[in-house]
């Protein structure tokens, strides 16, 4: 599977929310991926985009489903831009 040309455009906090969600056991302590440069690409923004969802809104869509992950699981960011 290749990797979405618009991919690189997320900016992905680096909460481990998402981890969190899952139950990730490569998930550490402070919340960061153990394996992050070799991760598989399930852990990656972009590759299961609906084809019939753009990017704009798959993007929108994501940075909800972040902030929600993000109250459930009480972590804290240290940046974000709305």
């Amino acid at each position: 599977m290749s990797k979405p040309s618009w991919q690189l455009d997320y900016d992905c906090w680096g909460c481990g929310a998402c981890c969190k969600a899952i139950s990730c056991p490569l998930l550490t302590e402070d919340n960061k991926c153990s394996i992050y440069e070799t991760r598989p690409d399930f852990c990656r923004i972009g590759y299961s985009k609906p084809e019939e969802m753009s990017v704009d809104d798959y993007l929108a869509f994501t940075k909800k489903i972040c902030l929600e992950l993000e109250q459930t699981y009480s972590v804290v960011t240290l940046s974000k831009e709305d």
